[in-house]
């Protein structure tokens, strides 16, 4: 993601999963990274989501599953400033 800053700011990153049959927050955050950058300034950051990000806790089974889903990931200064959004899907287990 490049990102041109115009004050110093966090990025994050959150998913939603819509067609899960399960409860779930209409967005997680599951990662940020502080970045600062003078007015115009550009800075690449790398915000890693591994298998982990995608668990939730199973109280039934006591233990981490993963939601087989359609996901959006997205990505911006705040879960009310998103620049970008991508989908991909995640097989459970």
């Amino acid at each position: 993601m490049e990102f041109i800053a115009l004050c110093p700011r966090c990025q994050a990153v959150y998913i939603a999963c819509k067609d899960s049959t399960l409860y779930r927050p209409a967005k997680e955050l599951k990662g940020f990274q502080k970045v600062y950058l003078e007015s115009g300034q550009r800075k690449e950051i790398t915000i890693t989501l591994d298998d982990k990000a995608f668990r939730y806790w199973n109280s039934a089974t006591k233990r981490f599953e993963k939601d087989g889903c359609k996901y959006r990931i997205d990505i911006g200064a705040s879960v009310e400033d998103i620049r970008l959004s991508v989908r991909c899907q995640i097989r459970g287990g």
